[in-house]
């Protein structure tokens, strides 16, 4: 007993903690909330930059943040995006949440994770509700808020939390999303079982059509089929770049640094001419074969049929990550391969990660440089340049991702979410 009117009680099992409610359901006639504890991974601190504002959601945005948006939860209460964020982060395991917000925001998020109810307010809830107020306030317990002086961009509001995480891992995770496993394993478990395994940063992944990779930052690797290694056992790492993969197919992949540095695209492959290749350095014979297996090259190649769900690898190594691609770059550097996705499929971030503290120092390098996209300093070069220091494994997550940041969007998720199972 808590002294407050409420009980805790431990389960062994999963399966014993359904038991358990459905007793108290039955024969006290009692509401219960669930509570699932995992090991964290050494995975101690969360961020989650709240900073931004939404032109999209104008003039609601005026008045409310679109991470304060209200969804109903699968627990029948009505919260705000945020709570159910840093429920899931808790229950992950995680002990210290940093929230970064404008200074104005400060109030907004500390009322909700700090502040008790009124008592006039109190009163009026049900005995269910305030035991839902108490937890509130219990998980608000774990939630540190931080301001972001000027909005910079999402990378920005990251850098902000710097010296609030630490010099240990930590889990990041984007607030104008709501994120729901298919599993009894949270996304944010999911990650941090990932990065448990494989020990260095790990992004969450979904696959996604490629009218929409102009939205998301877009990845593409090597499939990893087993924990001690990546590729097929034959044959190694494959290509996923399609540059790569037809110099591959003429047996000239050894030159393929040199396009690389050049930044070619499949689709100007054509157009090369015999001096270009020469001053690339490639010889004779090697040009010949070139230009004339580059002239026969159709405008997109097909991707590979695609192989069942259930052989298509979960985790790859990541070669590349592209910040909101277009269309023509997606299929041309971004197509995975062996095993292929679906026909005009594609790999973009889901919203959470879980990222080692030298993630600042590239953010840090590209601030002091000044070194934006679009007026502002994003996370997705920072990543790539992490990427290229200490590798990056990317995560096609058991989860579905529901995004808050349009009207439309807004609406749809809700309509979505409305029919999931409670």
């Amino acid at each position: 007993s808590q002294g407050d009117g409420t009980a805790q009680l431990l389960a062994r099992s999963a399966a014993d903690q359904t038991a358990v409610q459905k007793i108290i359901a039955r024969d006290f006639g009692m509401d219960t909330l669930s509570l699932t504890l995992r090991p964290s991974a050494g995975v101690r601190k969360a961020v989650i930059p709240a900073a931004g504002f939404s032109a999209a959601l104008y003039p609601a945005s005026k008045a409310v943040k679109t991470e304060m948006f209200p969804v109903l939860d699968m627990d029948g209460y009505a919260k705000p995006a945020i709570l159910l964020h840093v429920e899931e982060l808790v229950a992950a395991g995680v002990e210290e949440v940093i929230i970064v917000c404008q200074q104005d925001d400060v109030p907004t998020f500390e009322r909700l994770f700090h502040q008790p109810d009124t008592h006039q307010n109190f009163s009026k809830l049900p005995a269910a509700s305030r035991s839902a107020a108490k937890q509130v306030l219990d998980v608000g317990e774990k939630v540190r808020v931080l301001v972001q002086p000027a909005q910079e961009g999402f990378g920005h509001a990251l850098y902000c939390a710097k010296e609030a995480v630490g010099d240990a891992p930590f889990l990041l995770l984007i607030g104008h999303h709501v994120y729901r496993s298919t599993t009894s394993t949270s996304v944010a478990a999911q990650l941090l079982e990932a990065f448990t395994e494989h020990q260095c940063s790990v992004l969450s992944l979904m696959q996604t059509d490629i009218d929409e990779v102009h939205h998301f930052g877009t990845v593409c690797g090597t499939w990893i089929r087993d924990p001690g290694g990546e590729g097929n056992t034959a044959g190694g790492a494959q290509h996923t770049n399609l540059v790569e993969r037809t110099l591959g197919e003429l047996g000239l992949s050894h030159y393929a640094d040199r396009f690389a540095a050049e930044r070619l695209l499949y689709s100007q492959l054509p157009a090369l001419t015999n001096e270009e290749l020469k001053d690339m350095g490639i010889p004779l014979g090697p040009r010949k074969m070139m230009l004339d297996a580059f002239a026969q090259l159709s405008e997109a190649p097909l991707q590979r049929r695609a192989p069942s769900a259930d052989s298509t690898p979960s985790a790859l190594r990541v070669h590349e990550v592209a910040e909101k691609p277009t269309k023509a770059y997606a299929l041309e550097k971004l197509v995975m391969a062996s095993p292929s996705l679906k026909r005009d499929t594609f790999l973009t971030m889901f919203g959470q990660y879980v990222l080692t503290p030298e993630i600042f120092r590239h953010l840090g390098h590209n601030i002091r440089n000044n070194v934006r996209h679009g007026g502002q300093f994003h996370l997705t070069p920072a990543l790539d340049s992490l990427r290229k220091e200490q590798g990056l494994v990317g995560v096609c997550v058991k989860g579905r991702r529901f995004n808050i940041g349009t009207p439309q969007a807004y609406l749809k998720s809700l309509v979505e979410m409305s029919k999931l199972e409670r």
